[in-house]
C-alpha cells in the first residue's frame, strides 16, 4: 500500500516593509501596532515637533484627539534630535546645566580673552586706591615698605633741627625707628611703585578669573553671562547637542508627552504627542 507523502509545511512570511512614503501603508501599519481602526485616524505630512526630520502626524477623531508622531527610523529620529539640541544651545543655552555648558566652552581662551581687560580695570582702582592711602594699600597688600630716602629724612631733620637738638642727632633718632615710625615722624606718604600696582592687579586678576563664568555671570546675571561667555569664547554646539542625546537619549528631547517612544515592524518610530 503506498503511503500519501505529506506536504510541506509552509514558513509564515514576514509583513513585508512598507515604505515611509506610502502614507497608507504607514497609517495602516501604526494603526494595527496601536490596536486602532485605521477608518479612525487621519494623517497628514508634517515634520517633528522641534522642526527638524520629515515625519507624519497621525491624530484620532473623536472626543479623546490623540496624536502620535511617526518618523522613519531612529537615525533621523536621533538627527532631529540633535539638531534641535543644537538650536536650543544657541538660543537658550540657560535651559541647560551649567556644568554640561562650561564643558563645551573653551575655558582657557575665555579666561585670556577677558584677562586684558579684568586687568586694565583693577589697575586703575588700585592706582587710585594707592595714591589715596598708600600706607594701607602696601600694608593690605604685603607690599614691603621701604625707608624715606635720605634726602626726606635730611630735609626733615634740617626742618627740625634748633638749639636742643642738632640735624645728626634727629638724623640718628630717625634711623633707630622702624620704617613705618619713620614714615609716619617725618609726616609723609611712600609712593607705590607702578610695577607693584601692576603685580597686585595681575594677581587680583587671575583670582577674579579662576572661573571666568562665575565672573560674568556675577556682572550680567546666570543667563546673560553664559550667553557672554558662549558669544566670547565660542562653544562646539554640534558636540554639545550630540553628547546630550548620546547621554539623555533622544527621546528625552522629543517625547515631551511621556518621554518614551516605540517601533513599529518596518522599523519607523512613533511616539503618543498628546
Amino acid at each position: 500500500m503506498a503511503t500519501k507523502k505529506k506536504s510541506p509545511s509552509k514558513t509564515p512570511r514576514k509583513p513585508r516593509k512598507v515604505n515611509f512614503d506610502n502614507e497608507a501603508g504607514v497609517l495602516k501599519e501604526i494603526a494595527r501596532v496601536l490596536e486602532l481602526d485605521a477608518n479612525d485616524l487621519n494623517i497628514k505630512r508634517s515634520s517633528a515637533p522641534n522642526g527638524y526630520g520629515d515625519a507624519y502626524q497621525i491624530s484620532e477623531g473623536g472626543s479623546r484627539g490623540q496624536e502620535w508622531i511617526v518618523m522613519e527610523n531612529e537615525e533621523e529620529f536621533d538627527t532631529a534630535a540633535v539638531n534641535g539640541v543644537e538650536r536650543d544651545l544657541d538660543d537658550e543655552p540657560e535651559l541647560f546645566n551649567r556644568n554640561f555648558i562650561e564643558s563645551h566652552i573653551n575655558i582657557e581662551r575665555l579666561r585670556n580673552d577677558l584677562m586684558s581687560d579684568v586687568q586694565d580695570s583693577r589697575y586703575e582702582d588700585l592706582r587710585e586706591e594707592a595714591s589715596k592711602h598708600p600706607m594701607k594699600f602696601i600694608a593690605d597688600n604685603g607690599l614691603e615698605l621701604h625707608p624715606p630716602s635720605y634726602d626726606l629724612i635730611h630735609s626733615y631733620a634740617k626742618m627740625m633741627a634748633d638749639e636742643s637738638k642738632t640735624l645728626e642727632q634727629i638724623e640718628g633718632e630717625l634711623d633707630d625707628m622702624g620704617v613705618e615710625e619713620m614714615w609716619e615722624t617725618i609726616g609723609e606718604e611712600p609712593e607705590v611703585d607702578d610695577e607693584a600696582i601692576v603685580e597686585v592687579a595681575e594677581a587680583e586678576a587671575s583670582a577674579q578669573l579662576k572661573d571666568p563664568v562665575s565672573y560674568l555671570e556675577d556682572i550680567y546675571g546666570k543667563e546673560d553671562g553664559i550667553a557672554q561667555a558662549i558669544k566670547i569664547a565660542g562653544i562646539d554646539t554640534k558636540a554639545a547637542a550630540e553628547e546630550a542625546v548620546r547621554t539623555d537619549g533622544a527621546a528625552h528631547f522629543m517625547c515631551s508627552y511621556d518621554g518614551d517612544y516605540d517601533t513599529s515592524p518596518s522599523g519607523f518610530i512613533y511616539w503618543r504627542h498628546n
